[in-house]
């Protein structure tokens, strides 16, 4: 049950999806529902890949006019084009990200489990290739070589299909 502040905030985020355009007034090459990722002004990366709701209707700022999802985050603080990266799909429709790190396999795997303990492994072919999930988020990442691949599925159904996808390239190898 939520309490009375999670609910005057989720209400206050739907009031501000409903007062921002749907449609962006200034050319860009993204619309409502795509999903992408953010570099802030601080040039941070942001992986976890959030949705455009809308678009600044006034243009206030005029490099600054999308808005992404997130009742917990800034909602409300526009993004401009060059700081988000529309998110790649797999070809069961999850969420699709690339990294790199210079950690090596065992390295990345402690830092991943200390962070979420929800993390296990899924396959594992040698000290260079390791596939983890995380089914409280419905995520796959991909280790290889130290190029890292974050799949993120939608719903269950979609996780399902994409684990199923991702042992059967293991067993085929």
């Amino acid at each position: 049950m939520l309490s009375q502040h999670q609910i005057n905030k989720q209400l206050k985020y739907e009031q501000f999806k409903a007062d921002i355009a749907s449609e962006s007034l200034i050319p860009c090459d993204f619309k409502v529902g795509d999903f992408v990722t953010l570099t802030n002004i601080y040039n941070v990366f942001i992986r976890k890949p959030k949705q455009v709701i809308g678009f600044d209707n006034d243009s206030n700022l005029p490099d600054r006019f999308i808005y992404t999802e997130g009742v917990d985050d800034a909602y409300w603080f526009a993004s401009a084009p060059n700081q988000l990266k529309k998110v790649e799909t797999t070809s069961t429709g999850c969420l699709l990200v690339r990294e790199f790190t210079m950690h090596a396999l065992y390295q990345f795997e402690n830092t991943l489990i200390d962070e979420d303990k929800n993390w296990t492994r899924l396959a594992f072919d040698n000290e260079l290739h390791c596939v983890w999930r995380n089914d409280s988020t419905l995520e796959l990442v991909t280790y290889c070589e130290g190029d890292i691949i974050w799949t993120t599925a939608l719903s269950k159904e979609m996780y399902g299909s994409e684990i199923f996808r991702t042992v059967s390239f293991f067993n085929e190898l």
